[in-house]
């Protein structure tokens, strides 16, 4: 099964699965391994303090075709406006699904 969890483990990259608003145990985790960067896919709004903490930022894998796609509802809109399948990859920042 390829998912991001396995494909890390089979690579012994350290994997963590945390809940977003989870400030201390994510703060916690990436000063003890010295993370400099996170990625996501479909998470909530993060708070600016999380997003602060990753010195390289955190990339957002987003299931949709940004902006026409979006926000939570992205296979809503695919299908809605008729739009081919997409992944868009970008760094987050303070806006949604607007990052670089």
């Amino acid at each position: 099964l390829y998912t991001a969890k396995n494909l890390c483990l089979k690579k012994k990259i350290k994997y963590f699965e945390l809940r977003h608003k989870n400030y201390a145990k994510i703060k916690l985790i990436v000063k003890k391994y010295k993370i400099n960067i996170g990625i996501i896919s479909g998470a909530r709004i993060l708070d600016k303090k999380i997003i602060k903490l990753f010195k390289y930022g955190i990339i957002n894998l987003h299931p949709g075709k940004i902006p026409e796609t979006s926000g939570l509802d992205s296979f809503f809109w695919t299908i809605k406006k008729n739009i081919y399948p997409y992944v868009t990859a970008h760094f987050i920042d303070k806006y949604v699904d607007k990052g670089k």
